[in-house]
């Protein structure tokens, strides 16, 4: 009995593999990025809708271009701080 389930463990896990490797490929192709959050000095605005194609290099674009804003906007304050 012990040696069925682990065979019937092994195939239901390589069967997961096969679907999950082979159909998040596929689903990557067309997706649509629509920033909620336009960040100034960027290609991302508001609402605009951005192919992602078969990579995901936009999304990380779009968080190094939030990241940068965020620093940018706190250097900033930390000046105006200093000087008050």
């Amino acid at each position: 009995m012990l040696l069925f389930s682990k065979k019937l463990f092994s195939i239901l896990f390589l069967v997961f593999l096969f679907q999950f490797f082979c159909f998040s490929f596929v689903l990557a192709v067309d997706i649509e990025f629509t920033p909620q959050v336009g960040i100034p000095g960027t290609e991302f605005t508001k609402g605009a809708k951005l192919k992602i194609g078969d990579t995901t290099a936009k999304i990380g674009e779009y968080i190094k271009a939030f990241y940068v804003f965020g620093i940018s906007s706190l250097a900033i304050l930390s000046v105006v701080m200093i000087a008050w």
